[in-house]
């Protein structure tokens, strides 16, 4: 899962310097904060995850889930850190996918959840990946979130390039579904969109599906592959 990354030295703007290394479990509840400080306003979570209570779930969830991101080998998680004071600037997290795959067993949720947003989601995201990469590997970079005090100062940037220099040395693609925002920054990166996906969701607060929800499934190979 990237032992060979366990320490980048990196210079961004204003001479900040972080390391790039896989986190401890004790540092997961740190990495739920900052992926729910980063995805605040998005509008799949909060379709997904309506209340305090839903979101006290998805917290421990996501603390859960960095953990197990540690422990199992098909999957991998790396965080930036910042020299000399160790705050977690980022993470990123994936999984890869070696071959075919059977469906994917949907996890009981809360009553507190939208369970419907949620399994619809991640039907219609691994429908997308399947049309796209059909049996052909790839790793499928499922976050990627920096905290928003340190939002455009190269940490994404770095953390995803180290994900697509692990699946480059395997031969493999890298897929990830982006948010509209991000297309931008991804395409920067060698990223090309393959297949868009939408949703109609409930807007903040609300209950009825107003409001169409867009993301780009999109792939970057290396020149080597």
């Amino acid at each position: 899962m990237g032992n060979t990354l366990t320490q980048l030295p990196l210079s961004c703007l204003e001479e900040m310097e972080f390391s790039i290394a896989p986190p401890t479990p004790s540092s997961a509840g740190e990495i739920a904060e900052i992926h729910l400080q980063a995805m605040s306003s998005n509008l799949l979570l909060h379709a997904q995850f309506p209340s305090d209570e839903a979101l006290g779930f998805l917290r421990a969830w996501l603390t859960k889930d960095s953990v197990d991101h540690l422990e199992n080998p098909s999957q991998g998680i790396l965080v930036a850190k910042k020299e000399g004071t160790g705050e977690t600037l980022g993470f990123v997290k994936w999984t890869v996918h070696r071959g075919p795959e059977g469906e994917e067993e949907h996890e009981e949720l809360p009553d507190s959840c939208r369970a419907i947003y949620v399994y619809s989601y991640v039907e219609l995201t691994a429908r997308v990946r399947k049309e796209v990469m059909g049996t052909e590997p790839y790793y499928h970079v499922t976050y990627l979130c920096t905290s928003p005090e340190y939002a455009a100062r190269g940490v994404g940037s770095r953390l995803l390039r180290s994900v697509m220099s692990l699946a480059e040395a395997e031969g493999t693609a890298v897929v990830l579904e982006s948010t509209m925002g991000a297309v931008a920054f991804y395409r920067k990166l060698g990223f090309e969109i393959m297949q868009g996906l939408d949703m109609m969701l409930p807007g903040i607060g609300s209950s009825d599906p107003t409001e169409l929800y867009e993301e780009r499934c999109m792939v970057w190979r290396s020149d080597k592959l």
